[in-house]
């Protein structure tokens, strides 16, 4: 099994996906009883489920029009269990159900226009997951351009066209337009020909390969003007169908898709080239299509046309695993290439999802935020800075994930290093073994500049921008999703160069240069009326931190001892958010999920400071129910100790104090020993109430400075 050997080598896995070929005879809503029995299947099913691993097959629209089958029949509206006023399914122009042919043979497309189309949608579906069958987690919905393998006006059966061929369960499915005969209409006519060329495959007419714009939908409606409203169509009846079966949050991913449709949907970027090429194109979808309000958008990595190979799909793994939305998927008939086929794509594979699945929390409060106030999750350095004329040259090369993270990765065969721009700020690597090496992979960067990166065959360069707290899982080797939502937490504050907002922040006390997607998220999820949450006394949430109690001191000076007097709102180094819920809730952000803000700043030029936090339950009103503890601070930007001091940090845990210092407040140096890091162990901290180590997310009240 596919997934005992992803365990095997360490890779982690989340989803198996199904094809078509588990279908009989690529007919929707059915299981083929030879090579896919439903009872085995529903058990496999099942042992996914155990292992925390979801199924997600595929679902096609188009219904095969073969008398007797239930989809079918149910479609045309008989009268009696889904009374429809006539067909369910798209006309042609003689009022007949539309005639095409796809992977099952000659079959009908549902018209998501019409009024019962969802109610005969979510039959089905609901009949195809009832009890005893494989209970599947998302659906793929695939060809809903729609395509279609005839091209005409009005198809009709071809004389002498027998079903019977077709009769045996596990029989090669028609993959033509064979049995059918189809005409062009009997006049000109503008829709299907209009008075004007577009390029269709080289200014073919509209109707090639897809429903023909003369077709008609409920109401009249003629496909010419309906054709792009397919997709949405069907990924909205699709969302709908499984949150009323499965009463948890849907997953759907589409390969059609229309402006908007990111509110039902997912998207690949569909049947892509195993070649270098269309690595590099990948990144211009994914970004385009966030900006189309597609936000979970990924190609298939390694490519799906094509044979890849050992050097092309570890740089695509490594590219891939940074996609919002990640999946190896390739044509049946192309040369094996899971990560696991070839050496050197295994290692970068391995390094590569590492990452990507410590930073799930990051990841998840950035769709969090995407979904409360808009914007984007993946996006091009020039959408992130917009006056840098250098940030449009890399636009399709290199691109940021949320607010904090670059990546950068080799695009181009046989390179051994790729130019990276570093937009204005300071930039520290993610990989701490690069950081720890003191090499010019892992030196910080301040920008604007750009640089000649080193990355070998298994690295991807991903940066880190100051000015951000990541909130990040724990584990060097998470198998799952679930695992790494379920994992403590690490906090990583990458803190920008003393002084850079000494003298006060911007409005409410934020970083000068906080990007704009944090400013706007936060201001939109503010309590009424809008803006940062206030403390008890009218002032920033953070800005009695390092007053409270003992800890950096204010200004420009050392730490240790008293505070100095601070302004009521001091200017913070570096914010954060973390978004937590279990995942199912059918309401994002409802009852039991937890928000955390964190401030942070570096308050000395010896690298002293302060973190505080800011949580609340999910809505604003209600008491936090869950988040994971916070084991780890790692604090990136800190400069060397002079002399032989030590660093202590104090955390205060309900009324009283907890001084960490020796191996609990650790320093390293890093990027060439020119500035370090700090982290502070948290795992020997006992919060009052909570019988687990660590510190809640939203306690965190935290000082460190020099002995």
């Amino acid at each position: 099994m596919t997934s005992l050997v992803y365990k095997s080598v360490g890779l982690p896995l989340d989803v198996m996906w199904s094809d078509i070929d588990f279908m009989d005879r690529n007919r929707v809503f059915t299981y083929d009883p030879v090579a896919y029995p439903p009872a085995e299947m529903a058990a496999f099913v099942d042992r996914l489920h155990e292992a925390d691993m979801r199924w997600v097959p595929i679902l096609d629209p188009g219904v095969v029009a073969l008398p007797g089958f239930g989809p079918y029949e149910r479609g045309l509206g008989d009268g009696s269990a889904l009374p429809l006023n006539g067909s369910v399914f798209i006309s042609d122009r003689t009022g007949k159900p539309y005639l095409g042919t796809v992977w099952s043979g000659p079959s009908h497309w549902v018209d998501w226009l019409h009024p019962r189309a969802s109610e005969y949608w979510l039959a089905e579906i609901a009949s195809w997951r009832a009890d005893g069958a494989p209970a599947f987690d998302g659906l793929w919905i695939d060809m809903n351009e729609p395509s279609n393998f005839c091209t005409g006006d009005v198809c009709v059966l071809s004389p002498g066209f027998s079903w019977d061929a077709e009769a045996t369960p596990h029989a090669t499915a028609i993959w033509s337009c064979d049995g059918l005969t189809c005409s062009d209409p009997p006049t000109h006519d503008p829709l299907y020909d209009p008075p004007y060329a577009i390029n269709n495959k080289g200014h073919k007419h509209l109707a090639d390969r897809t429903v023909p714009p003369t077709a008609v939908h409920w109401g009249g409606v003629s496909h010419y003007n309906a054709h792009s409203l397919f997709s949405i169509g069907e990924a909205k009846a699709t969302y709908e169908a499984l949150l009323n079966i499965t009463g948890k949050r849907p997953f759907v991913l589409s390969r059609a898709t229309f402006p908007g449709q990111g509110r039902f949907s997912a998207h690949w970027s569909g049947d892509n080239a195993a070649t270098w090429e269309g690595l590099r194109q990948s990144v211009a979808q994914i970004v385009n299509s966030n900006f189309w309000g597609l936000p979970l958008i990924g190609a298939d990595i390694c490519g799906f046309t094509g044979d890849s190979n050992e050097e092309l799909c570890a740089r695509w793994m490594s590219a891939g695993a940074f996609y919002p939305f990640a999946r190896n998927h390739a044509d049946k008939n192309t040369v094996r290439q899971e990560p696991y086929q070839w050496p050197s794509t295994l290692a970068a594979s391995k390094r590569a999802l590492s990452l990507r699945y410590q930073l799930t929390p990051y990841l998840y409060t950035c769709f969090f935020a995407v979904h409360a106030a808009g914007g984007t999750v993946a996006r091009a350095p020039l959408a992130a800075f917009p006056g840098d004329a250098r940030a449009l040259a890399v636009s399709p090369s290199q691109w940021l994930l949320g607010d904090w993270l670059m990546v950068a990765p080799v695009m181009v065969a046989g390179a051994s290093a790729v130019d990276v721009y570093f937009p204005q700020g300071t930039w520290f690597s993610a990989w701490e073994d690069a950081r720890a090496s003191g090499s010019a992979a892992g030196s910080a960067v301040s920008g604007p500049v750009p640089m000649l990166v080193p990355a070998p065959i298994e690295d991807v360069p991903v940066f880190v921008r100051a000015g951000g707290i990541l909130p990040m899982a724990i584990g060097a080797s998470l198998p799952t999703t679930a695992a790494a939502a379920a994992a403590p937490l690490s906090l990583l504050v990458a803190l920008p160069p003393w002084g850079t907002v000494a003298g006060g922040g911007a409005a409410h006390g934020l970083p000068p240069a906080a990007p704009l997607h944090t400013l706007l998220y936060m201001q939109a999820a503010s309590a009424a009326g809008g803006g940062i949450p206030k403390s008890d006394d009218g002032s920033a949430w953070w800005a009695l931190a390092p007053q409270t109690y003992g800890g950096a001191s204010g200004g420009g000076g050392s730490g240790g001892g008293a505070s100095a007097s601070l302004a009521p709102a001091p200017a913070v180094s570096a914010i954060g958010v973390g978004y937590f819920d279990d995942g199912d809730s059918m309401v994002v952000g409802g009852e039991g999920s937890t928000e955390v803000w964190w401030a942070a700043n570096m308050t000395g030029s010896d690298g002293s400071g302060w973190l505080q936090a800011h949580a609340h339950g999910q809505p604003r009103t209600s008491v936090i129910t869950w988040a994971p503890k916070v084991e780890q601070v790692t604090l990136m930007g800190v400069p060397p100790p002079q002399g032989r001091r030590l660093w202590r940090a104090e955390l205060r845990v309900g009324k009283s104090m907890v001084t960490l210092e020796g191996t609990d407040a650790k320093y390293a140096p890093r990027a060439g020993a020119a500035l370090g890091e700090l982290t502070i162990d948290l795992r020997a901290v006992f919060f009052p109430g909570e019988p687990q180590a660590g510190v809640p997310p939203g306690e965190l009240y935290l000082t460190w400075s020099l002995k």
